[in-house]
């Protein structure tokens, strides 16, 4: 099977994937499992049960050593299962780990920061995986520049970005107006 994708094709053979040119010349040995859209020249790849990023040019960008990996823009979130448990972090396209900690899941960035998830509550890390919402929220609900609505002990309320309650938790239903 030949299926375009950006400036080349991927081609899938009994069972494996790789890449060749415009002209059907190989680029990419047929070697993985399976690889994603490209972003930047870079793709999500999949061999052994385990997820890395590749570039275009066949380079192994980021190890494979992930059960699942998301390729994001100019980041890569990437987990792996370790004792039954999901531990994610936050990485650059170069393999560096930019979150300090693990999470249980890192969500996508929303423009603004990354949701983040650790033993049940929510938070939020900023694009060098700094931890700018400690994980102690029911859930995120809204945001914008300067304010988060949050549930928090089944109550909501808007704090800022320095943990400051702007409204404090209340049972009635709030809406963030920009």
């Amino acid at each position: 099977h030949v299926a375009p994708s950006d400036t080349e094709y991927i081609v899938t053979m009994a069972g494996k994937q790789g890449t060749v040119t415009a002209v059907l010349e190989p680029k990419i040995d047929l070697q993985y499992d399976y690889i994603g859209d490209w972003q930047n020249k870079l793709a999500v790849a999949r061999a052994n049960k385990k997820y890395g990023v590749i570039h275009t040019s066949g380079k192994q960008v980021f190890p494979f050593n992930f059960d699942t990996l998301v390729l994001e823009k100019n980041f890569v979130r990437g987990g792996s299962k370790k004792f039954g448990e999901w531990q994610w972090a936050l990485y650059d396209t170069f393999g560096i780990r930019k979150s300090e900690k693990f999470y249980q899941l890192i969500l996508p960035w929303n423009g603004k920061f990354f949701p983040v998830v650790q033993r049940g509550y929510f938070g939020a890390i900023n694009r060098y995986g700094q931890e700018i919402l400690p994980c102690v929220y029911d859930s995120i609900i809204d945001f914008n520049h300067t304010l988060v609505h949050v549930k928090f002990k089944n109550q909501y309320g808007i704090i800022d970005f320095e943990e400051k309650w702007r409204v404090a938790p209340q049972a009635a239903g709030l809406q963030l107006v920009t």
